[in-house]
């Protein structure tokens, strides 16, 4: 029986083949189109504020990837504050996290990274809407998109979704 991880690879045991993509470098394109979002909604300037980074699961290999790319990009911006909420790749963790987080900082939250807007990007967007909210005001990006994700790009609810292609 041939074993196949697809985008991360447990420890130890037999894998015969390992199926992903650059995790991180496709995290910094989707962070670039993010802090692009956050200056075309702010007059060509990044402001003092805080970024939601809402991720996979903590412990996860894929999420520790989308994390350095969304800093590669963030860390450039030192008046960024980036919080994070554990949506563990489902949009029930994804829609609290992003509500708890919007209660604690309000008008200071200038957008929400979601590390795959496809599978948590719902979420993400009623917990936006359920405060009263426009998702179009927080930019939302992240990768991977699946057919979930294309429902906020074309209803304008999601501002980018990198798209990557599998490394064999």
């Amino acid at each position: 029986i041939l074993v196949i991880a697809l985008d991360t690879s447990p420890e130890g045991g037999k894998v015969d083949y390992f199926i992903s993509f650059d995790i991180e470098q496709s995290s910094k394109k989707a962070a670039e189109a993010f802090v692009q979002g956050i200056k075309d909604r702010n007059g060509g300037v990044v402001p003092s504020g805080v970024v939601i980074e809402i991720t996979g699961a903590l412990g996860d290999m894929f999420t520790q990837s989308c994390t350095k790319g969304l800093r590669a990009v963030t860390d450039q911006y030192p008046q960024l504050k980036v919080v994070q909420g554990e949506g563990k790749w489902n949009d029930v963790d994804s829609h609290e996290r992003t509500s708890d987080l919007l209660t604690r900082y309000g008008k200071d939250v200038l957008g929400v990274y979601v590390h795959t807007p496809d599978i948590m990007g719902p979420g993400a967007v009623s917990a936006i809407e359920a405060a009263g909210l426009d998702p179009k005001d927080f930019g939302i990006a992240g990768i991977c998109i699946g057919p979930e994700g294309l429902e906020p790009i074309n209803q304008g609810k999601a501002l980018a979704i990198v798209e990557q292609p599998a490394f064999d």
